[in-house]
């Protein structure tokens, strides 16, 4: 009787069920090929484990220091990774972690089991994600992210920023909601509030932003500026209209946007023959680097007399988060914050440095770890594309 209450209270909290014909993107690609070629590189298309590596192995880590069962912290992740997860944290209950410990197969392992493999969610967060939300509740507190906030559409209407009462396309109906059009409030059902139950593991990147009164929205930037297309262009020509539309590459240091290297400035103010001070300009509206905790920013410096480097200096933009024995690890399963030096929203700093003599020009590279080399640690990433540096700016200064 408990598990049937429990299993009820899945379903009901899932509020939707799926439609099948819009799991597959590449259904949606028959009149969105260019969303979805863009969307394909982006971490939202790789938030499930089984696409994503760094992912995959944070969860480990988590689940390894918080002595838990690997699906329990996947579920909690699963709120924001894998919001259409049709399994509620209650779930994974005492039965279901014995089950595990002793490799039992039970109906209840075997449901959950089931449903964290689903094919429905192994596209991360897909375009069944975002264009069926049918409303945002309000936010109570920071674990009200995700799954929680999110409700779904009960039947094939697919959302936006448009509204298609006459179903032109014949596929699905479309229905406009206000997130698309104004506000932050569908990215930061995500991006702002807690991960995990580490109350370290907080996403502030909304919070971060409403401290700039700052008018920008978040597609602004990580979805480019708008443009006039035509959505579904195998239309018949008497029903196809254009759209003002947006970019679907949700940009990023992976997909080497150029709007994140342009947004931060980079110059040198020179005292004397023996001094200077370095100046960076974070431009954005939030923390650089913001959300997940494992990144950092590295500015390394060259002392150059000629072509001969005489020394090196390099400098930290990050959090550092420590557990219980002190070794570096992620916010997630973190002790204690150590230090923080990552530039807030719009800030202009000045970081004081000493020249060697000698010295004729100085060679500034600032490099985006999506994973800081110290943290790296026992993770076994062997995708570079998580652990390379990606080059944000690169300048010579010359003295002379």
């Amino acid at each position: 009787m408990k598990y049937f209450l429990i299993l009820l209270l899945a379903v009901t909290l899932s509020n939707a069920k799926i439609i099948q014909r819009f799991v597959a993107p590449t259904n949606c690609s028959a009149c969105h090929q260019e969303q979805v070629k863009d969307w394909m590189t982006s971490l939202h298309a790789k938030s499930h484990t089984d696409k994503n590596e760094l992912y995959h192995e944070a969860v480990k880590i988590v689940a390894r220091d918080l002595r838990q069962p690997y699906e329990n912290v996947l579920v909690k992740c699963g709120d924001c990774h894998n919001p259409r997860l049709e399994v509620a944290e209650s779930e994974l209950d005492e039965n279901y972690m014995l089950a595990k410990a002793f490799v039992l197969e039970t109906t209840q392992s075997e449901h959950i089991d089931k449903a964290l493999t689903a094919k429905h969610i192994q596209n991360g967060i897909s375009c069944y994600v975002c264009h069926n939300v049918n409303s945002i509740k309000e936010k109570h507190n920071d674990q009200d992210v995700g799954f929680n906030v999110l409700e779904w559409i009960p039947n094939d209407t697919i959302v936006g920023p448009f509204t298609d009462p006459n179903n032109r396309a014949g596929f699905h109906k479309s229905e406009i909601r206000d997130y698309f059009v104004t506000g932050n409030d569908l990215c930061l059902a995500c991006h702002q509030g807690q991960a995990t139950e580490n109350k370290l593991s907080v996403y502030d990147t909304g919070k971060e932003l409403e401290s700039t009164n700052d008018t920008r929205r978040c597609v602004d930037c990580h979805m480019g500026s708008l443009k006039q297309e035509i959505i579904a262009p195998n239309m018949k020509p008497n029903l196809a209209q254009k759209r003002t539309i947006r970019s679907h590459l949700f940009a990023g240091i992976r997909n080497d946007s150029k709007e994140l290297k342009e947004y931060v400035n980079l110059g040198i103010k020179v005292i004397g023959s023996t001094k200077a001070n370095i100046e960076i300009e974070n431009l954005a509206t939030h923390n650089l680097p913001s959300g997940f905790s494992g990144r950092s920013v590295v500015l390394n410096l060259k002392f150059l007399k000629g072509t001969t480097e005489l020394s090196s200096n390099k400098i930290g933009f990050e959090k550092v988060y420590r557990n219980k024995i002190g070794s570096r690890t992620l916010s997630y399963a973190a002790d204690r914050l150590v230090s923080d030096s990552t530039l807030k929203p719009l800030e202009k700093r000045e970081i004081s440095i000493d020249i060697p003599a000698g010295t004729t020009s100085i060679k500034a590279d600032l490099l985006y770890y999506v994973l800081a080399p110290e943290v790296k640690g026992s993770m076994q990433i062997k995708n570079d594309a998580f652990t390379k540096p990606y080059t944000m700016k690169s300048m010579t200064f010359n003295l002379n």
